[in-house]
């Protein structure tokens, strides 16, 4: 049996519901309110969801390891003012963060030298261009994530997505019919 500990991992969302991680609802609030309020002095690490496949896969690959109980992250220390910066960087915005009080700053930065020492380190996505990549998705469909509205498609790819299933059923039936001819 093997444990694998993840904190902050985060993604690309696609729609409202899935901005469920710190970095997406920083860019979440960038849109809507074109500002960002955080606590001063916190201080997190980060995963990308594909670096966390990774890690994974390294882990679950070997037939044999040392210990039960491993810290999967990226180790890379980012305050979030810092992480404000880049969200409305990346979103053109001039520089508008509001501090709340908060008497203790956290800092949860996992240390994964226990899974680096035994599985090696792969390498991890930079924070600064997956927050650049999330902020161009957003910007490209503000609507989506503001009302939570589904992405309209064009109109070809809409008729294949309801036809699709109609075309693959009837190639076996049209192969057979032109045979039998």
């Amino acid at each position: 049996i093997m444990i694998l500990r993840l904190y902050n991992l985060y993604s690309i969302p696609e729609k409202q519901d899935e901005c469920d991680d710190i970095i997406s609802k920083m860019c979440l609030e960038e849109l809507s309110k074109k500002s960002l309020s955080v606590t001063e002095g916190d201080v997190l690490s980060f995963i990308y969801v594909t670096d966390a496949v990774e890690f994974i896969y390294r882990a679950a690959s070997v037939k044999e390891h040392n210990d039960y109980l491993y810290n999967i992250s990226s180790s890379v220390p980012i305050e979030k003012t810092e992480l404000a910066q880049m969200v409305q960087a990346a979103f053109g915005e001039p520089e508008n963060i509001k501090f709340e009080d908060d008497n203790k700053p956290k800092r949860v930065v996992l240390s994964n030298t226990m899974y680096d020492s035994e599985f090696g380190k792969p390498f991890c996505c930079e924070v600064s261009d997956m927050v650049k990549k999330i902020a161009t998705e957003m910007k490209a469909n503000p609507y989506v994530y503001l009302t939570g509205e589904e992405v309209k498609e064009p109109l070809l790819k809409r008729i294949q997505k309801k036809a699709g299933w109609f075309i693959k059923a009837v190639i076996p039936f049209a192969e057979n019919f032109i045979l039998f001819i």
